[in-house]
């Protein structure tokens, strides 16, 4: 239904990229982009929203949906990429465990 890609390059301009939400296919979320221009937090997209006038609607999902969907995958993708990683969220996708993985000796 919607997905959300959320990176953070090296120089620290964000990306973010929506799919399944628009008519016509993804897109990048700009305002969302420049929202997290000032720091790679997903507090920063709290009052941000997605027009529902631009939105998709089917029987999976009306408009409304898709764009609180798309905004509360933005803000996990974010806060799980952790400012440094990338990270695509999907609906209904389970969240791996991204714990660090310990390559010791001992292992």
């Amino acid at each position: 239904m919607v997905g959300v890609f959320a990176a953070s390059a090296a120089d620290g301009h964000p990306a973010i990229a929506v799919t399944g939400a628009r008519r016509h296919g993804a897109f990048r979320w700009r305002e969302a982009e420049a929202a997290l221009s000032d720091g790679f937090l997903a507090e920063c997209l709290r009052h941000l929203r997605l027009s529902p006038g631009d939105l998709a609607e089917d029987l999976f999902a009306d408009a409304a949906y898709r764009g609180h969907l798309a905004a509360v995958l933005a803000r996990r993708a974010v806060t799980l990429a952790g400012g440094s990683g990338v990270l695509v969220l999907s609906h209904g996708a389970p969240i791996a465990d991204l714990s660090p993985v310990d390559h010791g000796a001992g292992n």
